[in-house]
């Protein structure tokens, strides 16, 4: 008889990238970032990620929500990692500074 697998009160927080809520919100995140890399100054086009601003482990009802999404490039999203917490105000400011650039052009 196998012991009984431990739970985990993060159990549900693994990712399935194949997931199709996954996918349209990767898509919309990069959609609406131009599919370009967010961090000032940055012109990266290709290894893009998309960012969980609050942590997909923590809060999972934004898991799929666009405004909880910025477009990182391998790079930077590497960079901020172990300190996403301390960039939560910037990305939102991002986010809204391109938001309204769109509006008035």
């Amino acid at each position: 008889m196998r012991p009984a697998k431990k739970k985990s009160r993060f159990r549900d927080s693994k990712r399935d990238y194949r997931e199709i809520a996954y996918k349209k919100w990767r898509s919309a995140v990069l959609a609406r970032d131009g599919h370009k890399c967010q961090w000032m100054g940055c012109k990266a086009t290709t290894a893009l990620q998309c960012h969980h601003i609050k942590k997909w482990a923590t809060i999972p009802s934004l898991r799929y929500c666009v405004p909880n999404g910025i477009t990182l490039c391998k790079s930077h999203h590497t960079f901020i990692k172990g300190r996403e917490e301390q960039f939560e105000p910037l990305f939102y400011k991002i986010i809204i500074s391109n938001a309204n650039n769109k509006r008035h052009p």
